[in-house]
């Protein structure tokens, strides 16, 4: 039998022995998570949805709480930009507060939900022509990152990636996990008539 052999693989699988590791670094010892849910888009006499953006905030929240064991899981819906930005520092002091006292071992884990639209600035929509630039970033490394904006139900772009990298800059043991909502159909209905150009 070879290795692509059903029978050879469900074989193997049945006996090789499981594996118990002790592993003590990098536990979380301090969940915490921001989830942002924006319904619809108003702007110049236009409302765009987004689908089910209420339910998937709190099977968001369940996911978080019942699966990841967070403790500290804030829903906010239909912000305005301003206020995104509010929540973003508060949860940001929260996190410096952490990695300026933490002691010993201890790991933050942090969590960003965005459920809405998303503006892929350097992808298929540059035929608009907008601020801020296109232009694609490089990172220290070299990594390209897209410049993706999540828009608020004014239309406004608010940088998703910045404001979550400032939060796992904070310190070596602060991780994140960022869940961006995604659904093709909503492509071609973005476009630059609700958002706002500058």
């Amino acid at each position: 039998m070879t290795g692509k052999d059903a029978s050879f693989e469900m074989v193997a699988s049945n006996t090789i022995m499981p594996l118990k590791m002790f592993y003590e670094h990098n536990i979380a010892t301090r969940k915490t998570a921001l989830i942002f849910v924006t319904e619809r888009i108003s702007q110049n006499d236009k409302t765009l949805p987004w689908v089910d953006a209420a339910a998937k905030g709190k099977e968001a929240k369940r996911l978080l709480e019942e699966g990841f064991d967070f403790t500290d899981v804030t829903v906010l819906s239909n912000l305005t930009k301003a206020e995104m930005i509010q929540a973003f520092n508060k949860f940001q002091a929260d996190v410096s507060n952490f990695a300026e006292t933490k002691k010993g071992k201890e790991v933050m884990l942090t969590s960003i939900f965005w459920i809405g639209h998303t503006w892929y600035q350097s992808g298929h929509h540059r035929q608009y022509k907008l601020t801020p630039s296109d232009a694609r970033e490089k990172t220290e490394d070299g990594t390209i990152c897209p410049r993706t904006f999540g828009v608020t139900k004014d239309g406004e772009f608010l940088a998703l990636y910045e404001y979550a990298s400032r939060i796992v800059n904070a310190s070596k043991d602060v991780h994140c996990i960022f869940v961006l909502d995604w659904f093709s159909m909503h492509l071609g209905q973005l476009n630059a008539s609700v958002v706002k150009k500058e």
